[in-house]
């Protein structure tokens, strides 16, 4: 049993399960989309 579930697997809920994970916690990502790839966004 994970003790973190993040919901979507966009930058946001990466760098959350990313930062939860590195204080220890067990983290799942759960994501829609089949595979993760680039979408044309981002930051300037």
């Amino acid at each position: 049993m994970n003790d973190i579930l993040v919901i979507g697997g966009g930058i946001g809920g990466l760098a959350a399960a990313l930062g939860t994970s590195n204080i220890g916690r067990k983290v799942a990502v759960l994501e829609r989309a089949p595979e993760f790839g680039e979408i044309g966004a981002g930051f300037n």
